[in-house]
């Protein structure tokens, strides 16, 4: 078996393993709204996030299989011009969306931006949510218009066109800046400016813990805790995503084996974020773990909890979906 059969065999599961995982955030939060239960601003990104990734990792495997085809890749990529990049662009929104929504949530200040920020964001979600959507997909439609792909092949007697060099490029680089910035940048400094006043109003409550010996804010610094780690992690892999996409719409040899690379880590993103989603939401954890844990393992965990809360009978509540300050 070729290594482009390994790949693509890698690619289906994972492709089946990602949708699954983001079908069961959907599914997990829709049936706690249908049972009566309130979505918190978490959740609905959390629901967005889910179905932006599954249709996200549904074009990823067409365009995969469209290079692989090698003659239908032109066609493919026509198709997919527009919306794998207005997937792209939301998603980098969402994630900008989720990441202020945990740094109002854990945050103290006196700044009255910051608190108007704090009292509004929860109401006009839905609001923004739908804006940045309609931002993302106005920036990605002239995709078709302004992108263009060229490639190089050996054609062979029986008919075989086999690409081995590919290049997307822009008719217009008015365009690719405005693109990146509205979809890529204001995000990602979005993004910046929530972890670092997450993280300065962590050192100011272990400031305050060490000088004042106040063991009442330890809830809080686990929640700060756990907040900047997601945040951490949904940077770097929203980083690692967008520089993998620019790798391969710079194509110029199949062979080169940052292609490779730039693949593995598209191809891996609906999953990735996917499971750091679980992992930040104690509603999805205990969900995920009583649907695809061993019974067995589910007694270990429910006795391991049940010591934990005997040794800290106090307790506190770190799940940054569900903060309060």
């Amino acid at each position: 078996m070729s290594s482009s059969m390994y790949f693509g065999v890698f690619s289906l599961v994972e492709g089946v393993m990602g949708i699954t995982l983001n079908a069961f955030i959907i599914l997990t939060n829709m049936i706690g709204l249908r049972s009566g239960s309130k979505l918190t601003p978490p959740d609905i990104i959390h629901v967005v996030m889910g179905m932006v990734n599954i249709s996200l990792r549904g074009l990823l495997l067409g365009h995969f299989l469209g290079i692989w085809l090698s003659a239908s890749y032109s066609i493919w990529f026509y198709v997919t011009a527009s919306p794998v990049p207005f997937l792209m662009y939301y998603t980098f929104w969402l994630t900008a969306w989720l990441c202020t929504y945990y740094c109002t949530s854990i945050t103290t200040s006196n700044n009255g931006l910051f608190t108007w920020m704090k009292r509004c964001l929860p109401s006009s979600l839905p609001h923004l949510l739908v804006s940045s959507g309609l931002v993302s997909l106005v920036i990605s439609i002239p995709a078709n218009w302004v992108l263009y792909v060229s490639f190089q092949g050996t054609s062979f007697g029986n008919g075989t066109f086999i690409i081995t060099n590919v290049g997307i490029r822009s008719k217009s680089l008015v365009y690719i800046v405005m693109a990146n910035l509205l979809g890529c940048c204001l995000p990602f400094i979005l993004i910046l400016f929530s972890l670092i006043t997450s993280v300065s109003s962590l050192l100011r409550h272990i400031r305050n813990m060490k000088k004042n010996n106040l063991e009442s804010i330890r809830h809080k610094l686990q929640s700060h805790i756990n907040a900047i780690r997601t945040m951490v992690m949904l940077l770097m892999l929203s980083g690692l995503f967008y520089t993998a996409e620019s790798i391969l719409f710079n194509i110029e040899s199949m062979g080169d084996v940052k292609i490779v690379v730039s693949w593995w880590v598209i191809i891996m993103f609906p999953t990735s974020e996917a499971v750091i989603m679980i992992q930040a939401s104690q509603k999805l954890r205990k969900t995920f773990l009583g649907v695809f844990c061993p019974a067995k393992l589910m007694n270990g965990i429910t006795n391991l909890a049940t010591l934990n809360l005997k040794l800290n009978p106090a307790g506190f509540n770190s799940d940054p979906d569900h903060i309060h300050l």
